[in-house]
């Protein structure tokens, strides 16, 4: 049996990894240093046709089959030092665009497809839970039928493109006696979600973003999150801090005319800072929010 590479296989190979080299690497120390996501190294990669390689030509992909795709995904990571980015475009290929491949309807195909083909959207997959991690027949998420489809309730962690993601294949459980059976993969779009107004879909995600790195930043900064008197861990306040933030900037959300792109993000800060002084406020020192 013949295991060496075919001249057109060995072609895509060497194309790839000088495309990788070449077009990837760029910047690439000040955005990992900064945890960056980079739009432009996204779309370089679409154009390329990596993200539509799965994918069958009549959906916008390239259609290759499985040995040129491992070949591919191989020589991306040989020329390409961004292991984010290469985990990213593989999060999305396997768990979002490979299941509505064999398993959406044909108008989910004809709607996401092209999009996750071209680089205009990005998808991703919510398993993972704070309770079951990636215990799939444990998790708690759950599905109720309504009027206009399902209802989803519950929540997810450790979502690999959740921050810039626009389509989301989401696991939940539509009858918990059923255990394994009673699981279902719904197609969550984030801006079908927004429809009734289309800034909610942008600001949402500016609003968690901004929220997020704001804590994440003063948990690693400030020496009194190490010594608080309560028994909370830092992962434990930048998860409080982040849900009662959020929960108060949802008036930027619901009325986002009301101030401009910089008046939110300081409100944001703001925020993050006021509830910060409420935890960690010096002893008989009052704090307001």
């Amino acid at each position: 049996m013949d295991f060496a590479l075919t001249q057109e296989q060995q072609r895509l190979r060497d194309e790839i990894v000088r495309f990788a080299s070449a077009e990837l690497n760029d910047d690439l120390v000040h955005r990992d240093a900064d945890s960056a996501f980079s739009p432009e190294a996204w779309k370089r990669c679409a154009a390329m046709g990596l993200q539509g390689l799965p994918v069958p030509e009549s959906y916008g992909g390239v259609g290759a089959d499985a040995l040129s795709v491992i070949i591919a995904m191989e020589a991306l990571g040989y020329g390409c030092r961004d292991n984010g980015l290469i985990f990213s475009l593989n999060a999305q290929m396997w768990s979002c665009e490979t299941p509505l491949v064999r398993f959406g309807t044909e108008e989910q195909k004809q709607r996401y497809l092209p999009g996750l083909c071209d680089g205009s959207l990005i998808g991703v997959q919510c398993m993972t839970e704070s309770a079951s991690g990636s215990d799939a027949f444990a998790l708690e998420t759950t599905a109720r039928r309504s009027s206009s489809g399902y209802v989803l309730n519950g929540s997810k962690m450790f979502i690999t493109n959740a921050p810039v993601a626009d389509v989301f294949i989401v696991f939940a459980s539509t009858d918990k006696a059923q255990r394994f059976a009673g699981i279902s993969a719904f197609v969550v779009d984030l801006y079908a979600e927004a429809s009734r107004n289309p800034h909610l879909a942008d600001l949402t995600r500016d609003v968690l973003e901004t929220a997020m790195a704001g804590v994440r930043d003063l948990i690693a900064r400030a020496p009194e999150a190490q010594n608080t008197g309560s028994n909370l861990t830092p992962d434990d306040l930048a998860e409080l801090i982040f849900a009662v933030a959020r929960g108060m900037l949802m008036l930027d959300v619901l009325r986002p005319h009301e101030m401009t792109a910089a008046e939110r993000r300081t409100r944001q800060l703001e925020v993050t800072r006021r509830l910060w002084r409420l935890l960690f406020k010096p002893e008989g020192e009052l704090a307001y929010a």
